[in-house]
């Protein structure tokens, strides 16, 4: 047998950084660069007046990227703001998500810290928007996420 058809053994190893196990956010990224969700967010929150505004960081995220963050936490299963750090360590996944420069732990904390009822309702708003939007994208373009307007699905 050739030496160049010959197959080599594949070696994986969870030490690799070239590995994510938070490769799922990608679909999550995908989706929220789609419907400008980021973006979105921020736009609402400059809006409100009733309260001071959320701090916007000179360095590191906005206030919207540090609600997106926490929620791809969430979605990896973090339930703790300590759980950003998990993110924040994983180099390979930095490609994938939504928000590539996660907060550190302690930052998320201080910012959420500013975050007011009224704000809450302003990202609620907005998230209400992306829906909206995810909508119209679904029913003007059944191919934009073909497996979520599958035949035979709700």
């Amino acid at each position: 047998m050739n030496d160049a058809r010959r197959v080599r053994r594949i070696v994986v190893r969870a030490d690799d950084p070239s590995l994510t196990g938070h490769g799922g956010l990608v679909v999550v990224g995908d989706l929220v660069e789609k419907l400008d969700l980021v973006e979105l967010v921020d736009a609402e929150l400059a809006r409100e007046r009733r309260a001071r505004p959320v701090k916007l960081r000179r360095r590191g995220c906005s206030p919207a990227g540090l609600v997106v963050s926490l929620a791809e936490c969430q979605l990896t299963g973090g339930a703790f703001f300590d759980h950003l750090e998990d993110q924040r360590a994983d180099s390979a996944g930095a490609q994938l998500r939504a928000v590539p420069e996660v907060p550190s732990a302690p930052a998320a904390l201080q910012n959420a810290k500013r975050f007011r009822r009224v704000h809450c309702q302003r990202v609620e708003r907005a998230m209400a928007t992306a829906g909206e939007r995810l909508d119209l994208a679904l029913v003007r373009e059944p191919s934009y996420f073909p497996r979520i307007n599958a035949p035979g699905r709700c």
